[in-house]
């Protein structure tokens, strides 16, 4: 059927619950993802609006942060009246002479006046403040644990959020935070000081309404934790850098731009190989005359990838095929469709329809990992 969106009136609109599992996705830690997602179904089930919801997480993923900073053995070292502050790094401790200074833990980089600080301690004095949260974050924001980290986070007083989420993200990726817990939680926090605005689905569905390139990132390093973790063990799943086969100069050689792939799905017992690209767009298709197409450019992209990779890797030309892997924007006609390259393999283009229950989107990833295992 042809498809005739209207252009311009296309978004994606994604679930609270599944952009942060699609976070989640990327602690590769099976056991604190079930525990983080049963908190998360437990604060869907206390809150409202879906920016509760995540206000909600974000307290459940700082106070599980917290506890995992905390060592027994910091009750035998800490001063009177010194605030709690994380894990001990004992031996730094052992080497100052002056005892009654503060003590050194893994939370230093948290209470430092550095923008990611500042963004949580923004954020966490807006969840704290929130008046639906009563009874669900205000409770644990009550705790000594929580307030002690709150305190930490207010000082410097009332800040811009979204300046706050600006700065953050224009940090250098080593000055940002490395550790799974703790980034899953300046995600989060980034995520909601960048302007969550309500979709008119009654509060329980919200148009992100952050930079294109962001939203990618996110989708893009969901897709690979996923594949990584359910289907890990039968195929090898990673970003692969493909060099380019053409010669030159130095000079010339370093105005090629890198061929870095999202994920490359290769299934060593056939030797068969999936170069998958993801793609976030609010519009995936051009339009001619009123009529919805493929982006030529997203296909010549694949297709060089595959020629690249025909080059360096000696395998049969039906052995290594590509997909496009688009979140499926509102008002967008889901995407199955398939192509065979004249010396074998094939074009996959597919929609992730992000908006959908989540089990629907687990699904959907599984099946069409099983359409190029079924389809050579």
């Amino acid at each position: 059927m042809t498809a005739t969106i209207p252009p311009g009136q296309e978004q994606v609109s994604v679930p609270v619950r599944n952009l942060v599992m699609m976070l989640l996705y990327q602690l590769q830690d099976g056991n604190l993802l079930q525990r983080l997602g049963l908190a998360l179904q437990g604060a869907e089930e206390n809150a409202q609006r879906g920016e509760e919801v995540l206000a909600a997480f974000f307290v459940a993923v700082m106070k599980r942060l917290l506890q995992k900073g905390l060592a027994p053995r910091y009750q035998r070292h800490k001063q009177i009246g010194a605030m709690v502050r994380g894990t001990l790094d004992v031996a730094a401790y052992a080497r100052q002479p002056d005892k009654g200074r503060s003590v050194p833990s893994r939370f230093d980089a948290l209470v430092s006046n550095s923008p990611a600080q500042q963004l949580l301690g923004a954020m966490l004095e807006q969840v704290a403040t929130m008046p639906r949260l009563h009874g669900l974050a205000a409770a644990q924001a009550a705790t000594p644990l929580w307030r002690t980290m709150l305190a930490q986070g207010l000082e410097g007083g009332q800040r811009n959020i979204t300046n706050l989420g600006h700065a953050f993200a224009a940090l250098p990726p080593h000055q940002k935070p490395q550790d799974g817990l703790e980034r899953l939680a300046f995600e989060v926090a980034f995520i909601m000081a960048m302007g969550l605005v309500p979709s008119g689905h009654g509060g329980t569905r919200l148009f992100l309404a952050l930079e294109k390139g962001r939203l990618h990132d996110v989708y893009e390093k969901f897709l690979l934790a996923y594949f990584k973790r359910h289907h890990g063990s039968a195929l090898e799943v990673r970003a692969r850098h493909i060099p380019w086969s053409l010669q030159g100069t130095p000079e010339a050689t370093q105005w090629l731009p890198r061929m870095q792939t999202d994920m490359v799905l290769a299934d060593h017992r056939t030797g068969r190989v999936l170069i998958v690209d993801a793609k976030f767009y609010t519009r995936i298709a051009t339009y001619y005359h009123g009529v919805a197409k493929l982006r030529s450019a997203h296909l010549y992209q694949v297709n060089a990838y595959r020629q690249q990779w025909l080059q360096k890797h000696p395998t049969k030309a039906g052995d290594v095929s590509t997909a496009l892997l688009y979140a499926q924007p509102s008002n967008h006609p889901s995407l199955r469709l398939r192509y065979s390259y004249p010396e074998g393999g094939k074009l996959h283009v597919n929609t992730v329809n992000l908006d959908a229950p989540w089990g629907a989107v687990t699904c959907s990833l599984d099946a069409f990992v099983a359409d190029w295992l079924e389809n050579a």
